[in-house]
């Protein structure tokens, strides 16, 4: 498995990019774009990225990843962060792999399930795979705020002082972020019908709405029960959701049966 780093050069920026040649004896002329999770979930989130990536590599496909402005490798400063440019540097790099592949798969977790659906807009991809996607931008923030409260209690009870009432985990909490909250509302999105896999341990009633919204637009939805808890507020047992084990079966399994 070789992985090729990139930089996609933007009218804003350059994108750093994580290009995963298939493997030769079973290569496809198709391709995965996997977004990640905002900057409050990336760490947590290495080791399933890196799975899923090369898991997908060696049934064939071309699966490109990337870090958002203002997060992991991302050459572009955190204050240059925003939902409608990370929106933008998905739609770049779904462009850019489209011009490698016939066709395009994309899997979003958490927040990148959001920006998966936003890049679907207008555009056709092969299938959508929503990993725990977030339906209730209001309810998110008031996680993150909870999750952040919890670390610095934590941090505290150890003798690590932690001054902070701008910042969640090291990102900014700030008006930069108003608008990328303001987006989840998925009852207003607005893309052409086709076929998406919402994987999740749990059915809420922000999910119930979301998916009648989309099957109302002629979506097919299949929601895959997945045996791993995403429980996110818990900072003592986060580390081991993020191996989300069974989850990344489901997927494998979906995607052999494409």
């Amino acid at each position: 498995m070789a992985v090729a780093i990139t930089f996609l050069s933007t009218g804003e920026g350059s994108i750093t990019q994580y290009e995963t040649a298939p493997d030769t004896q079973s290569v496809k002329d198709e391709g995965v774009l996997f977004i990640n999770s905002g900057p409050w979930d990336i760490m947590r989130l290495s080791w399933l990225q890196k799975q899923i990536t090369a898991q997908l590599s060696d049934m064939g496909y071309h699966v490109t990843r990337f870090d958002l402005c203002g997060t992991g490798d991302s050459p572009e400063a955190t204050e240059s962060a925003s939902w409608e440019r990370w929106v933008r540097e998905c739609c770049a790099v779904r462009d850019a792999l489209r011009k490698k592949v016939r066709k395009v798969h994309v899997v979003g977790i958490r927040l990148g399930a959001a920006l998966a659906l936003k890049a679907s807009e207008n555009y056709a991809f092969r299938s959508l795979h929503l990993i725990d996607p977030i339906f209730d931008g209001a309810a998110y923030w008031e996680n993150l705020q909870k999750l952040q409260q919890n670390f610095l209690a934590i941090q505290n009870r150890f003798g690590t002082q932690i001054e902070t009432t701008h910042e969640l985990l090291g990102y900014p909490l700030g008006p930069a972020w108003k608008s990328a909250i303001e987006a989840l509302n998925f009852r207003q999105f607005d893309g052409k019908g086709r076929r998406a896999y919402i994987y999740g341990s749990h059915a809420l009633p922000a999910q119930e709405a979301f998916v009648e919204n989309l099957v109302a637009k002629n979506w097919e939805i299949k929601s895959v029960p997945v045996a791993d808890d995403f429980a996110w507020l818990d900072p003592i047992k986060i580390h081991l959701q993020c191996f989300a084990r069974a989850t990344l079966q489901s997927i494998y399994q979906e995607f052999a049966e494409l």
